[in-house]
């Protein structure tokens, strides 16, 4: 202890200030269909080709900072907000695009085609409840519509 206390102990330097925060690390799957993965109970998402595969995720809370990673590879850095949807809209085709923003894409073609898409739309969304009030809408609709 003496020739520590006369020989070590000034050349060791003061501790930081702040405490040191280690990451957390977590595996977390690329869905197939929508390309996001889930963190914090919250969806983010990656390009096209890291669909359907695993990812790690490396979390400090200190800066809300999210890496995300591919073996050893960083491909995204996100920001955790209060957001419950976070994306790049570059990660997806122009049409989705658009459906990620709240709007819909539009429908080119006749009358009887628009409804027709609104109605297998409507049938896949909404269910068979409103298809009929789609089909009595459907015969007061103007003729260029």
């Amino acid at each position: 202890m003496q020739v520590f206390e006369e020989t070590e102990k000034q050349s060791l330097k003061p501790l930081p200030k702040e405490r040191f925060e280690a990451p957390v690390w977590i595996q977390a799957h690329v869905h197939r269909g929508d390309q996001m993965f889930t963190f914090d109970k919250k969806r983010y998402s990656l390009p096209a080709i890291y669909r359907g595969q695993d990812v790690w995720l490396r979390y400090t809370a200190k800066n809300k900072l999210l890496r995300v990673f591919s073996g050893r590879r960083l491909i995204r850095e996100y920001i955790v907000t209060g957001k419950v949807i976070n994306y790049v809209p570059e990660d997806y085709p122009e049409g989705k695009r658009e459906m990620m923003n709240g709007g819909f894409p539009g429908i080119k073609g006749t009358p009887s085609l628009k409804i027709g898409f609104v109605r297998s739309w409507s049938r896949l969304v909404l269910g068979q409840i409103y298809v009929g009030a789609l089909s009595f809408a459907h015969n007061r609709l103007p003729a260029d519509f």
